[in-house]
């Protein structure tokens, strides 16, 4: 889960396709009440999305980074509680701006589909006697509103290269502790793995760990490999492991923040013995 946080706040698609699945099942439960609802103006919409902007854009990552450094899984939890209760708001405020601008909420999905949401912050009230004169107000909130999720959209796309050289700081679970993105890169590569083994696949990597701030990489050799002599194990093997701790983009970073990438490959020989060997790489291996 913290992985999918994470790629969520670094990437603008990632981004998108969350808060759309929390909207839309918001929406369907909302939906399913049949409750009928009070029609909200312009004003009142643009209002809830300048919030739901700040909660999600804001508040969420923000909190997931100062809770992270206490402990992943509740920065999971505040994560989860802030988007789900800003897409809620959303999904229900989209609702009763439907109802003012269509007369239906129907039209409510559009709130979270990418230039059509600008109906519902823009469209005038479709009973006419609920405009009054708060039209004027009404409109510059949604312009408000419009410049400022444009802003949010912009931001989410900004090139990630850019904002791993610092213009902004780019939330990996490296800035938060190098120990926890090193046991959760771990944790991953142990389920791809479990899950391989259910599927009955074979791997030659048989598991994953982290001892201090070193990752390790466990893989097994075939036997007739066990057999060949020292010198042209480690030649290959040795070249194998610094060509992928250093092509890596993911142990690039891990090695920036102190971290080294481990290989150790062990084989079982004809005779029963074991061979192993170990590649440890640092950033200064790479250079």
């Amino acid at each position: 889960m913290a992985e999918v946080i994470t790629g969520y706040m670094n990437g603008h698609y990632q981004s998108y396709l969350v808060l759309a699945g929390f909207f839309m099942v918001a929406q369907l439960t909302l939906s399913l009440t049949g409750r009928d609802v009070e029609p909200v103006g312009r004003f009142g919409y643009a209002t809830v999305n300048l919030f739901v902007v700040g909660a999600v854009f804001g508040v969420a990552p923000l909190f997931f980074y100062l809770t992270a450094k206490i402990s992943v899984d509740l920065a999971i939890a505040v994560w989860l509680a802030t988007v789900t209760s800003a897409m809620t708001a959303l999904a229900h405020f989209a609702r009763r701006r439907s109802m003012d601008a269509f007369g239906e909420t129907w039209m409510a999905f559009i709130a979270i589909v990418p230039v059509f949401c600008l109906v519902l912050l823009l469209k005038r009230p479709n009973d006419k006697s609920r405009m009054g004169n708060g039209s004027r107000v009404a409109l510059i909130a949604s312009s408000v509103a419009l410049a400022v999720n444009v802003a949010s959209v912009s931001a989410m796309v900004v090139p990630s290269a850019v904002l791993r050289d610092g213009v902004l700081p780019r939330l990996d679970l490296v800035d938060l502790s190098i120990e926890n993105a090193l046991r959760h890169h771990a944790e991953m590569i142990n389920i791809v793995l479990d899950q391989r083994e259910r599927d009955g696949e074979e791997s030659y990597i048989v598991g994953s760990r982290v001892e201090g701030r070193d990752l390790i990489i466990e893989i097994r050799l075939p036997e007739s490999i066990a057999e060949a002599s020292e010198e042209l194990l480690v030649e290959n093997f040795g070249s194998f492991a610094r060509e992928e701790s250093c092509g890596d983009s993911d142990y690039q970073i891990f090695m920036k923040h102190g971290a080294a990438i481990v290989f150790e490959y062990f084989a079982y020989t004809s005779g029963g013995g074991r061979r192993e060997l170990r590649f440890r790489n640092e950033k200064a291996d790479c250079e």
